[in-house]
């Protein structure tokens, strides 16, 4: 994978992955997962192209309250090939989830190929709920690549385009704990940010108010998006007609 794809993957598994370990025979395997679904990679595109470069097969599946709402498709790698080749690489970009996954891959180079006790295994398991609650980078970051914001997009931003009543944005959601992103995306860009409950949303609008800052924005995440590049071309498309030019009504929302 080249660095774009690394960082562009960090993005996806800071807002859609996971990392933990399994365990099978008593021996603890280091897990990445990564959550999608045919609604938003609907040809499942990026899921073939990310199962090839690991050598893993997705797991593609219906979803149980509805039979007519699209597929999920689980993505999950613990092949030690992979595991030792991505997350060197991998934790020098994620941002919410870096710390965590270093530290669960300092405590497998520990304890890979060995049969643990059930005591060390329960004792593996906090240690891993602990991790996770540990919010933060590896080393501090004071900017995102814009590869990771596109990745970060694809998995917990929305593109909101409603027509009918003039509202053009991005947003994105978060658990308040893991609110670092936001704060950063927020430095990096500007924007507002929104608490509600738990959650904090950010938040900039894209409409023709915005035009300058909207087309260089889609731009750069159009040029690295890998699940959400359709809607972001209706924005460019968009602001590429006349501003005399009447909208028609609608909404598209993602």
């Amino acid at each position: 994978m080249k660095e774009t794809d690394i960082k562009y993957l960090a993005g996806l598994l800071d807002a859609d992955g996971s990392f933990f370990f399994n365990y099978s025979a008593n021996r603890a395997y280091l897990t990445i997962a990564l959550d999608l679904s045919t609604g938003i990679d609907k040809d499942c595109e990026y899921t073939n192209w990310l199962c090839k470069e690991v050598g893993v097969k997705p797991c593609i599946h219906k979803r149980e309250l509805n039979a007519k709402d699209s597929m999920s498709i689980k993505i999950v790698i613990s092949k030690r090939s992979a595991i030792e080749t991505l997350v060197p690489r991998l934790v020098k970009y994620l941002v919410i989830k870096g710390g965590h996954l270093n530290r669960l891959y300092s405590k497998w180079q520990e304890v890979r190929g060995r049969r643990l006790t059930d005591e060390e295994i329960e004792e593996l398991k906090e240690f891993t709920k602990i991790s996770r609650k540990e919010v933060g980078p590896v080393k501090a970051k004071e900017w995102l690549p814009k590869a990771y914001v596109a990745g970060f997009l694809d998995g917990d931003g929305c593109y909101t385009m409603k027509k009918s009543s003039g509202t053009y944005n991005i947003s994105t959601i978060s658990e308040v704990g893991d609110r670092i992103v936001a704060d950063l995306l927020f430095k990096q860009y500007g924007g507002k940010l929104y608490y509600q409950e738990n959650w904090i949303r950010w938040r900039h609008p894209l409409g023709r108010t915005n035009k300058s800052f909207a087309i260089k924005f889609l731009r750069d995440m159009h040029r690295h998006s890998r699940l959400k590049r359709h809607k972001i071309e209706q924005f460019l498309h968009y602001h590429s007609q006349r501003l005399t030019e009447e909208p028609p009504t609608g909404e598209v929302i993602v």
